[in-house]
């Protein structure tokens, strides 16, 4: 099964990038619409962080909510066969901030905000550092 499952996200990850953010679009609908994937959890989590706003703009978050989640999702199956050239132009950062401390042996503690796939820094920042 193991080797059944591997070889699925092999050919999975070598769909291009839009065939795969369309299965997203596809894959996110799906989970607000029609099996309401725990939307009353995060309908009632949006309220608690957000009581000012409308209806109409907890819905607009909750929905863009469901894409980044299912884009998450496809985005760390691709993430295990990508390219280092490829990871390079989907994770950005100022390189030269980080090579002297690193080259000193300085100990670091990067922090980042959660927007975007946590993978991408994880995997892009082993490429450029022993």
């Amino acid at each position: 099964m193991y080797y059944l499952v591997t070889a699925l996200f092999l050919l999975f990850s070598l769909l291009p990038w839009w065939f795969l953010y369309g299965i997203s679009d596809v894959g996110s609908f799906m989970l607000y619409h029609i099996i309401r994937y725990r939307r009353g959890t995060v309908f009632k989590n949006l309220k608690i962080a957000f009581p000012e706003i409308s209806r109409d703009e907890r819905r607009s978050i909750a929905k863009k909510f469901y894409k980044n989640f299912v884009d998450n999702f496809i985005e760390t199956i691709k993430l295990r066969y990508i390219t280092k050239n490829e990871l390079s132009k989907r994770f950005i950062y100022n390189h030269d901030v980080l090579q002297q401390p690193a080259k000193d042996g300085t100990n670091m503690t990067i922090a980042s905000c959660h927007y975007f796939n946590w993978a991408y820094e994880n995997l892009g920042l082993s490429h450029n550092f022993p």
